[in-house]
């Protein structure tokens, strides 16, 4: 209720984590104009200018005159790496931003920041900027960070820039660093250009790496497949053998069930979550049952819980009671807070009771204070719709008494 959110704005001011007073703050300034000057007063408190540009320029949109304040913040920061990284995520509100934001990444000396600050541009940046994009990664001296920088890049790749993209890796000095790229483009690549592709992962020298490449490849070029079942049993290290079905099962969905059963057969615990991770996000909806199944025979907690956190974001709505029973089984506190911090915004699809929420919200409470901040805030539907106003009061009451005492 709008009468409790001056009360919401006081905790606030008792929060001194900057970044979960920023987060709380964003969520104020959306949806209670009202109450936008005394959102800016906190947003003034904020001593990180990166963080503070940031809160100024979300609440721009009910204070155009902060555009400008926001732009002079973010100006003033010293360090070139958390200057380029906050002109692109200002740029999300004010697109003008764009050309100088990969103006400034282009200047960063530090070859592994500016192939992150590119990772966070290249999904905004519009056509006319992606030359330009390109060619920062094209002039950096070492193939890692390139390596990062391009395959980052490659889902929002226009279809035009291809044949400089694959120029780019076939003159990387490195075998490992080719096939990182060459393996993230091909599940984008234009059909016209897997003739060229294809080349270039014959170059790649690492036979585990070669195959994952061209398993990938296999969509658009069919007859690959015969040949990568061949040479993969010869495959020493079975995480490899492993890792190459389950690229294989990306573009033939119907080799799921035979990947997985290789996961599931990995001796190392690690091995299974490592490679869970990296596939989750080319599941299938019709493999999702049997992945969880994989998750759940995993014995170690910290493991099994590290592993829901990473591919909660992927897993099917109507799976998720299934998800919960597998959280439930995780008798670690902690394991189980951090299971449950990524999804438990998406339960507020789910009829749960207030007891349930409560319950949840206690194991959660095992986390440190900004991460359970950043889920209450995160959780805030759920609150309403499972309580009612004097639950939101007690809520408020309770995290004024905790921030009090919890630094």
């Amino acid at each position: 209720p709008v009468d409790l959110l001056p009360d919401a704005l006081e905790v606030t001011r008792r929060i001194q984590s900057e970044f979960s007073l920023f987060s709380i703050l964003f969520d104020f300034s959306e949806y209670v104009p009202d109450l936008v000057e005394e959102a800016l007063e906190v947003a003034y408190q904020i001593e990180d200018e990166s963080f503070r540009a940031l809160a100024l320029m979300k609440l721009s949109k009910h204070l155009p005159h902060l555009i400008e304040e926001a732009l002079e913040t973010a100006h003033q920061i010293e360090d070139e790496s958390i200057q380029s990284v906050t002109l692109i995520k200002l740029s999300k509100y004010f697109p003008d931003l764009l050309e100088e934001a990969l103006n400034s990444t282009r200047q960063i000396s530090d070859l592994y920041d500016r192939s992150e600050a590119l990772e966070e541009l290249g999904e905004h940046l519009p056509a006319d900027l992606w030359p330009q994009a390109l060619e920062a990664v094209r002039y950096m001296k070492e193939a890692y960070p390139a390596a990062h920088a391009l395959s980052a890049l490659a889902k929002c790749l226009p279809p035009a820039l291809y044949p400089e993209a694959l120029s780019m890796v076939r003159y990387m000095s490195d075998d490992d660093a080719q096939s990182i790229v060459l393996e993230e483009l091909a599940y984008f690549l234009p059909q016209k250009f897997s003739s060229e592709a294809l080349a270039i992962a014959y170059q790649i020298k690492d036979t585990p790496s070669r195959l994952c490449v061209l398993a990938v490849l296999s969509k658009n070029i069919p007859n690959l497949t015969v040949e990568i079942r061949t040479a993969v049993i010869q495959v020493k290290e079975e995480r490899d053998r492993s890792l190459v079905w389950c690229r294989l099962a990306t573009q033939q969905p119907e080799l799921w069930t035979e990947a997985l059963t290789t996961v599931r057969q990995l001796e190392s615990e690690s091995a299974q979550s490592s490679i869970m991770t990296q596939v989750a996000e080319y599941l299938p909806r019709a493999a999702w049952f049997e992945a969880l199944d994989v998750v759940a025979q995993l014995k170690s907690e910290s493991v099994r819980s590290r592993l829901l956190n990473n591919i909660s974001e992927y897993i099917p709505e109507e799976l998720l009671d299934d998800l919960i029973e597998i959280v439930n089984l995780i008798e670690n506190q902690h394991c189980r807070a951090v299971a449950l911090q990524k999804f438990m915004p998406a339960l507020k699809q789910r009829k749960f009771s207030f007891y349930d929420w409560k319950e949840r919200m206690d194991t959660l409470s095992y986390h440190n204070r900004d991460e359970l901040l950043d889920i209450v805030r995160r959780s805030k539907y759920m609150v309403t719709e499972t309580g009612s106003s004097e639950t939101i009061v007690e809520i408020l009451q309770a995290m004024r008494e905790v921030c009090s005492q919890w630094p």
